[in-house]
């Protein structure tokens, strides 16, 4: 699913006027059309509505919806946050319309008026969001603040045009304040900072609405954000029936220490449940007896972390592998370094670095740039502070553009975890819309990293790899969680969901 900046939505919505001349007022119709449906699936005999627009477009979109209300007989008032006579073009028509109708529309100039209206606002009413759209990227402040605070105060039922009042649509950041709706109606295409948190907690239900932008407009404009959505199941790739294990993927894993044979465990497993047919486990000398307990399909090689490791003996099972997944649970010592380094060395290998094994080329990228092999790193936010140099608060605010430059820069394919992750190449971005809270527990993202070297084994592209590999790991925790709760999920709980994944496709 595709989903656009402020900008690009602008561009789509002036190529539709001027090439097709379509009016931008058939396109604002439209939009309140698909509102004032939602709200009347709401409205009872002695629904009072209240649509409070500003001075803008979105503004003029409430004046529409509220005379399409009118005219469905449902109690509306009207009320306008600033000077009605800034109100210009379709915004200016649809405003022209309503009063001529003989409706009453009240702007809204001091705090005593907003104080008075709130009073009258009760839990059984719905108030339609149309003061600010996808423009708002300065604080709010003044009469618009207290308004949207008083929104979110009064009980009601609230539904935003677009987009809530007072999110940033490019980065999901709330501007100061912001709406809080229990329905967003979002028009054409979602917006990127529908998805992101903050804002992502604002949008309550979204709906995605029509409002006839022909497909001959955007066909052929290449897009750069998408969501990884439900849909995403089509994309899983199919099995060849007459294949056997060497065709599904041959995956590599250097993992685990003593204190954390479990991350070798996990991954291999979880590389195993996405569809690669062998798995071979390189890890510290102690952890065979519990992974061969856990992962007896798994075939497991072994080094002493207390004797001088020397790599190349490991040089035909990097040559063996389809694709090689370095870093979890290893520690972040010498001998994870010595490994790291030595498989960036290779050609043309499909590598996934995550956990310990990015802390240790933390302090020498250029290692990842003289690379010759397709590497994807997987690192959380942390993780990625210490890869950047950027405060995690930098990073959480600005992930999308942080995750593409180092994509860039470093000529990897970034997949940065986070309550809503991101997959970075050079080119695209993929915002993840599934998953949940239940799956910030310990070794999910092993399961993520064995799940994306198992799909890069067998398909031979980073970035598909990548996307299936947040959306098989997100359905996944998704599943598990209808079945358990969040509470309750651990990292093999959500290996375990894989198999339902694959039963649905």
């Amino acid at each position: 699913m595709i989903a656009l900046k402020s900008e690009e939505m602008r561009f789509v919505e002036e190529k539709t006027m001027e090439q097709l001349g379509i009016p931008g007022i058939i396109l604002m119709e439209h939009a309140a059309l698909a509102v004032s449906n939602e709200v009347l699936k709401k409205t009872e005999d002695n629904t009072k509505v209240y649509v409070f627009c500003g001075t803008g477009n979105n503004g003029g979109d409430g004046f529409a919806i509220a005379r399409q209300l009118i005219q469905q007989n449902i109690t509306t008032k009207i009320f306008i946050i600033g000077d009605s006579t800034s109100i210009k073009g379709d915004a200016k028509t649809n405003y022209n319309i309503l009063v001529n109708s003989g409706a009453e529309v009240i702007c809204i100039k001091e705090e005593k008026d907003i104080l008075l209206l709130f009073n009258k606002i009760d839990r059984d009413s719905i108030i339609v969001d149309s003061i600010l759209g996808i423009g708002c990227n300065k604080p709010l402040k003044g009469l618009i603040k207290l308004v949207a605070e008083k929104i979110n105060a009064s009980g009601a039922y609230v539904v935003s045009t677009d987009i809530p009042t007072g999110i940033n649509c490019d980065t999901g950041q709330i501007m100061e304040a912001s709406v809080k709706a229990d329905k967003t109606v979002c028009f054409g295409f979602p917006k990127i900072g529908l998805f992101l948190y903050p804002a992502k907690e604002y949008v309550g239900e979204l709906i995605i609405a029509d409002i006839s932008i022909p497909q001959s407009v955007w066909r052929n404009i290449n897009f750069k954000h998408e969501i990884i959505d439900k849909s995403y199941i089509e994309l899983l790739p199919d099995r060849d029936k007459i294949g056997h294990k060497g065709s599904f993927g041959k995956v590599l894993i250097f993992a685990g220490s003593k204190t954390m044979a479990g991350a070798a465990a996990l991954s291999a497993l979880a590389a195993y449940k996405a569809g690669c047919g062998v798995v071979k486990i390189i890890t510290e000398r102690g952890n065979e007896g519990s992974i061969f307990s856990l992962v007896p399909e798994a075939i497991i090689l072994t080094y002493e972390k207390n004797e001088s490791l020397e790599p190349t003996l490991y040089e035909n099972e990097i040559l063996w592998a389809d694709a090689v997944l370095a870093g979890p649970g290893m520690g972040n010592d010498a001998y994870t370094k010595t490994i790291i380094e030595y498989l960036l060395s290779f050609n043309n290998k499909n590598i996934v670095i995550d956990a310990d094994g990015l802390n240790c080329i933390a302090n020498n990228l250029e290692l990842l740039k003289a690379s010759k092999s397709n590497i994807i790193i997987t690192p959380h936010i942390g993780e990625m502070s210490k890869l950047t140099n950027k405060s995690v608060e930098d990073i959480s605010e600005n992930k999308l553009a942080i995750a593409k430059q180092f994509s860039m820069d470093y000529y990897v394919t970034c997949v940065l975890k986070s309550e809503t992750t991101v997959v970075a190449s050079e080119e695209n971005i993929f915002i993840n819309s599934l998953g949940n809270n239940g799956m910030a527990t310990a070794g999910s993202g092993d399961v993520l990293a064995g799940i994306i070297c198992s799909l890069f084994s067998y398909t031979n592209k980073a970035l598909k790899a990548s996307v299936l590999g947040v959306f098989i790991h997100s359905f996944a925790g998704d599943y598990i969680r209808s079945i358990i709760g969040e509470e309750a999920i651990t990292a093999r709980n959500i290996i375990e969901g894989i198999s339902a994944l694959h039963k649905r496709k």
